[in-house]
């Protein structure tokens, strides 16, 4: 009885042993889906690392666009500032034209008055 069960027992590990064991066609039945899946992902990684690239670039390419367009701004600021000035400089020139205008006008009134009692007197005598 006890040979019977040391038999028992090695033929029952045994066949726990063997029926766990798995082929390499099962091994490559279970691994071709998951292949697959993975190949798939690293064809969809391998098109959005292009794709990235390709914004980095535009990225870049924006970047230089800006400063340009910043360098750009500062530039026509500048001159702005300058035709301001020189604006302001031509207004006040203007209005001191017309103040020396017009203290020139009261000038000539008053020696077209003076020059009128002149002749009016020369006239009487």
């Amino acid at each position: 009885m006890k040979r019977f069960l040391k038999v028992g027992a090695v033929l029952g590990i045994s066949a726990l042993i063997l029926t766990g064991c798995a082929t390499k066609e099962y091994v490559d039945e279970q691994l071709a889906p998951v292949k697959e899946k993975v190949s798939s992902l690293e064809e969809r990684v391998n098109a959005l690392e292009k794709e990235i690239d390709a914004l980095k670039k535009k990225t870049d390419l924006n970047a230089k666009d800006i400063e340009t367009i910043k360098k750009e701004h500062a530039d026509i600021k500048a001159m702005l500032e300058r035709v301001n000035e020189k604006a302001t400089d031509a207004l006040n020139k203007a209005r001191a034209n017309e103040e020396a205008i017009r203290e020139l006008e009261e000038k000539l009134k008053r020696q077209s008055v003076n020059l009128e009692r002149v002749l009016k007197k020369g006239y009487r005598k």
